[in-house]
C-alpha cells in the first residue's frame, strides 16, 4: 500500500527533476511546491519518476486545474493501463469506491490531519483493461482509494509580525487558500488571525 502511495503521488504529479543526471542534493525541481515536495519524498524513498515511467510508460497525463483539483496519469502495463490520480482529498474520496464506514473513517483521518495545519493530498488507482485505451478520460471514477500524504508547510519567517504590523495599521488581513478549511484555520492560528 506504503509503495502504492508513493507511486500515484510520484507519477500523478506535474513535478520534473531539470537536472536528472546530477546527484540527488544537487538535483533542481521544477514545478509547484507540493508536487515538488511529493516528488522529493518518492525520490527519497528510492521511486524516482523517470525509473518509474521506464517501468510503466505514460500514455497521458491529465494536468491539474482547479475544478477538478486532481493530476490524472495513464501509465502502460504488460497486462493493460494503470491509473494513478493526486489530488485534494475531498475529489478523490469522491471518486472512489469506499464504504460508508470506510468514507468515515477517512473522513476522521482528513480532519485530523488538517486541524493539525497540515497541507494533506489524497492519492488512488485503478486497473483499466486495454480495450478501454480510446476512452483513458472516462476511467476517472470507481478508483481504489490508496491513502493520505501530509506535508507540514511552514509558515514564512516574519509572517507573524506583519500581520500584527497590518492589523496595528487596521488592515484587515484575510487567508486565500485552495486547502482544506481546517488547514487555513490552523495557519490562522498560527500566524495570529
Amino acid at each position: 500500500e506504503r509503495d502504492q502511495l508513493l507511486y500515484a503521488v510520484s507519477l500523478a504529479n506535474e513535478a520534473f527533476i531539470e537536472n536528472a543526471e546530477a546527484v540527488l542534493k544537487e538535483q533542481i525541481l521544477r514545478g509547484r511546491p507540493t508536487d515538488r515536495a511529493l516528488l522529493r519524498a518518492g525520490i527519497e524513498s528510492g521511486f524516482a519518476k523517470a525509473k518509474l515511467e521506464h517501468m510503466l510508460p505514460l500514455l497521458l497525463r491529465v494536468p491539474f486545474d482547479s475544478d477538478s483539483k486532481y493530476v490524472a496519469s495513464f501509465h502502460k502495463t504488460t497486462d493493460g493501463i494503470k491509473l494513478y490520480v493526486s489530488g485534494a482529498p475531498e475529489a478523490l474520496l469522491a471518486m472512489s469506491i469506499l464504504s460508508v464506514d470506510e468514507k468515515s473513517e477517512a473522513e476522521n483521518t482528513l480532519s485530523e490531519l488538517c486541524v493539525k495545519g497540515l497541507r494533506v493530498v489524497g492519492a488512488a488507482q485503478k486497473n483499466i483493461p486495454i480495450e478501454y485505451q480510446s476512452s483513458l478520460q472516462s476511467q476517472l471514477r470507481e478508483l481504489q482509494f490508496l491513502g493520505f500524504v501530509a506535508l507540514k508547510d511552514p509558515v514564512r519567517k516574519g509572517a507573524k509580525e506583519a500581520i500584527e504590523a497590518a492589523n496595528i495599521a487596521g488592515i484587515k488581513t484575510v487567508i486565500v487558500t485552495g486547502d482544506h478549511a481546517l488547514t487555513a484555520k490552523a495557519v490562522a492560528r498560527e500566524v495570529g488571525l
